[in-house]
């Protein structure tokens, strides 16, 4: 990517940085800390970063564009507030917030990389993205990422990995595989003896121990609790995207259905008699003419990619929480009374017809369930030398 021109300004004032070159650039001016600084940091900030802007400068009263090259294809990004607009190929593309913003830039331009964060795979914003390729002049701290707060500095080692190929682990606990192959193993003993619990089980259990019985009970909660606050965050964000969705579905509607070419006369304004309509994004930061076909059906095709996007985001949103509603239809299901006693209830009913076709399908669990352990610490060690290896080369460049 090359950067050729950055403009910021307003109706009151403007100014265009176009002298960028091939090779090391150097930016002077006779305001220290401000015209340099208002320059790379309108860049960025167009770009998608967070703003690191001078106090004095009101940076949300102005326009903020940058001028890219990327692949001989030249994009031109506007910004102001929260409000992107995109001029690719002729093609206007707008969108209403950063999130938007990055999944297309993501989709079209060039790859940003995934990381878990808080236990879900997510897209990295760019305020992290950024800081392998641009770090400010001030508010800068060794010890973590850049206007940490959401982000850490393990997030940006994990962005490294992710954006030199190192596949992201998933978040399948070993010792939850290694749990459902102990209890899948004790089921398999119970169908093989018939209606026989070893003694020694209950023992090792303690069945009749009201603390033993607390601390199960107590950390049974603790994972329920852990399941439902996962879902309903989960929720609230799916939510957030279908009311988006919604609102854009709303909008290319009535954006379709418009049609100033009646056959009984022409739409205009009561007001001014004029018969120009215009498209204003969420924040009222941009407004363009619609009356021009060309152009509505520019701001048609970008509403329908954000649509796709929300749908895309939604069916994702959708698959994670139904995992963990599973996950917790299990544990809910599942009697407070020791595996043993359970078991051995359950065996009484077992008919001997049925124990064959029960301990085959235990056999194939455990199979299962050895499998994926068996992967998963591949996996991980082979992540974790991949991790070494990659950080061995970033130091040594």
């Amino acid at each position: 990517m090359k950067i050729k021109r950055v403009l910021v300004g307003n109706i009151n004032e403007a100014f265009i940085e176009n002298r960028f070159s091939e090779g090391i650039n150097i930016i002077s001016s006779d305001d220290n800390n401000k015209g340099k600084t208002i320059i790379i940091q309108s860049m960025m900030y167009a770009l998608g970063n967070e703003p690191i802007f001078p106090s004095s400068f009101k940076f949300k009263d102005y326009y903020h564009i940058v001028e890219i090259d990327i692949n001989d294809d030249v994009i031109t990004i506007c910004r102001k507030g929260n409000s992107f607009t995109i001029l690719y190929k002729g093609n206007i593309s707008v969108f209403d917030n950063l999130s938007e913003f990055k999944y297309f830039i993501n989709k079209v331009f060039f790859n940003i990389p995934f990381i878990l964060k808080d236990g879900f795979k997510k897209l990295v914003d760019p305020v992290l993205f950024y800081q392998m390729f641009f770090v400010g002049q001030d508010n800068k701290d060794t010890s973590n990422t850049i206007l940490h707060g959401y982000y850490n500095k393990e997030d940006f080692a994990n962005m490294l990995y992710s954006y030199y190929g190192i596949e992201i682990e998933d978040n399948t606990n070993p010792d939850e595989i290694k749990e459902h192959i102990r209890l899948l193993q004790s089921e398999k003993k119970e169908l093989q003896k018939q209606n026989k619990i070893l003694k020694s089980t209950f023992s090792a259990i303690g069945i009749a121990s009201m603390a033993n019985d607390r601390l199960k009970f107590e950390k049974k909660l603790s994972e329920i609790d852990k399941l439902k606050n996962t879902i309903i965050n989960l929720s609230t964000k799916r939510n957030n995207a279908i009311s988006r969705q919604v609102k854009n579905e709303i909008t290319l509607k009535e954006l379709r259905s418009l049609n100033q070419s009646l056959t009984a006369g022409k739409l205009h304004c009561l007001d001014c008699n004029s018969t120009k309509i215009g498209y204003s994004t969420a924040d009222s930061s941009y407004t363009f003419d619609i009356s021009s076909i060309e152009i509505r059906n520019q701001i048609l095709s970008s509403i329908e990619d954000k649509i796709e996007a929300y749908t895309e985001e939604i069916d994702n949103i959708t698959i994670e929480i139904n995992k963990y509603q599973q996950e917790l239809k299990s544990l809910l299901t599942t009697d407070e009374v020791s595996i043993e006693s359970l078991l051995m209830y359950k065996s009484d009913l077992v008919k001997a017809s049925e124990a064959d076709s029960k301990l085959i399908n235990v056999d194939n669990e455990l199979k299962k369930f050895k499998a994926m352990l068996e992967t998963k610490e591949s996996d991980s060690q082979n992540t974790q030398e991949e991790k070494k290896n990659c950080t061995i080369k970033l130091l040594m460049k």
